[in-house]
Formats: structure tokens, sequence, C-alpha cells
């Protein structure tokens, strides 16, 4: 939720210091986003797929750095930078409930 905040109001930045204020949101959501999920990930496992599950969403996680410049290529072309910010900031907020129905339903996970 603060990664969509932060996405969404990157183009109405205006100075310097917003943007890095802005930059430095980023990083914490990064940094914090991505162990949590992980973490989620083994949490719902079951021990003897612990190991292909964190594998798996890693490279759930890897496959978005390939198809991320593709589509935010399309979306640049058709709409500019504002939108794909808008875009990111969307897909964020979608995110945060899928999340949560993730780990109170994740005894029904397809790999656990």
């Amino acid at each position: 939720a603060g990664l969509a905040v932060c996405y969404i109001s990157l183009p109405a930045v205006a100075s310097k210091t917003g943007f890095f204020a802005i930059a430095f949101c980023s990083g914490l959501g990064w940094g914090i986003a991505m162990p949590v999920l992980m973490g989620v990930m083994f949490d719902i496992s079951p021990p003897s797929f612990r190991g292909l599950n964190l594998n798996m969403a890693l490279t759930m996680a890897l496959v978005g750095f390939f198809v991320s410049p593709i589509t935010g290529g399309f979306i640049l072309e058709r709409s500019g930078y504002t939108m794909i910010f808008h875009f990111c900031g969307i897909l964020s907020i979608i995110s945060v409930p899928l999340i949560v129905l993730a780990k109170r339903g994740g005894q029904q996970c397809i790999f656990s």
C-alpha cells in the first residue's frame, strides 16, 4: 500500500527533495515488501514444499524484470510516464488484498 502511494505521487513531484523522499520511501517499501512476501510464501507452504515454493516465488519475481520493461514500453508509447506510475500504483493496490487472501487461504494453495 505504501508503494502504491509512492508510485501514484511520483509524477506530481516537482522538487529534488520530494523526489528523493519518494525514492527513499519506495526503497523502504521494496526492502520490506519482498522479504515479507517470501515470508508469507514460507509460512503458507508445508515443510516438504517450502524450497520449491520459494524457488517459484523468486522465479515469479524475476519474470517481472522481463515482463515489466515490455509492458512499460507499451504504456509509455501510448500514454506517457504518468500512466506508467499510475499503473504500478494500481497493481500495488490490487496486490494488497491478494496477499491477505493468500495468507488466509494458504492451505488451499495449489502447491501446498
